[in-house]
């Protein structure tokens, strides 16, 4: 297993030494996206569409009701968990439903089936420019 973490400079620099094989640092995450099985993340909207983007189903760990909100709208659809971290499972740490949730992707196929499923849902929406367009085909009327 390869283990990416997305974090600022000074964060890699500051733990970098201490997480062994682990990778930290920036990362460009449409670039890295294809190539992962799972990732885990805070549960922003441009994360979780890009990894969708890319078929990769998601362990959510919100940090407000806004990441929250994601993480029940993708997980909702089978291709994401979601991970509270302000309201484990009964008897998990958080850190443990975040495994827990890592496993149950990992073990269960059905999860990038979802995830596969709703990239080809939103790549078959229409661009912003598209929108815009009718939009304006519809005004000029």
């Amino acid at each position: 297993m390869e283990v990416l973490i997305a974090a600022l400079p000074e964060a890699a620099e500051r733990h970098g030494a201490e997480l062994g094989d682990v990778r930290i640092g920036w990362i460009p995450l449409d670039v890295v996206a294809p190539t992962c099985d799972l990732a885990v993340h805070h549960g922003g909207a441009t994360t979780a569409m890009t990894l969708i983007n890319a078929g990769v189903p998601q362990v959510v760990v919100p940090d407000n009701g806004y990441g929250k909100a994601v993480a029940e709208a993708v997980s909702g659809f089978g291709a994401a968990i979601l991970a509270d971290p302000h309201r484990p499972p009964a008897g998990q740490a958080p850190g443990e439903a975040v495994v827990a949730g890592c496993r149950e992707i990992l073990g269960d196929p059905r999860y990038a089936e979802r995830t596969r499923a709703l990239a080809r849902e939103t790549a078959a929406l229409p661009t912003p420019d598209e929108v815009l367009r009718e939009i304006e085909a519809l005004v000029a009327r």
